[in-house]
């Protein structure tokens, strides 16, 4: 997709406003210990703001191939990839009051992944049997 006229314009907006900015005003964007850059899945910010935002942030990289956003959504996408456990878990471990793992917030980041793979066709992400997609959706 190449956008021209308006759409064009809608998108540059939309980079330069508030979904361009949100990283350096919002605290669930912080680098600093967040759980979604974080190997292990501690930390702060590990439920589903961040990877909602990535969803479209780094869609509007790839559409204007901005390289500065396209490097900014790629931290995160590789926070990601190398959070990525023996058992294809992924991302954040957030527990729920009733002691269950919520894996709603890795179902939103999914999408960011296969954005970024129909994007760069990292080999990483849908490859092979232990690439994330495969490990969290395939049935055991």
């Amino acid at each position: 997709v190449k956008p021209k006229g308006w759409l064009k314009e809608y998108l540059i907006r939309q980079k330069n406003g508030l979904t361009g900015n949100l990283g350096s005003i919002s605290a669930w964007l912080q680098k600093k210990n967040n759980a979604w850059l974080s190997k292990d899945g501690k930390g702060e910010f590990g439920w589903e703001e961040v990877p909602y935002w990535l969803k479209g942030y780094a869609n509007l990289g790839y559409i204007l191939q901005d390289p500065k956003v396209i490097a900014e959504s790629k931290i995160w996408l590789e926070g990601v990839l190398n959070s990525q456990r023996s058992d294809g878990d992924f991302g954040p471990t957030v527990i729920d009051k009733n002691g269950a793992e919520d894996f709603w917030p890795k179902m939103i980041m999914l999408y960011c992944l296969q954005s970024y793979y129909e994007y760069s066709n990292d080999q990483r992400i849908a490859s092979s049997k232990t690439s994330i997609f495969c490990s969290t959706v395939a049935s055991p």
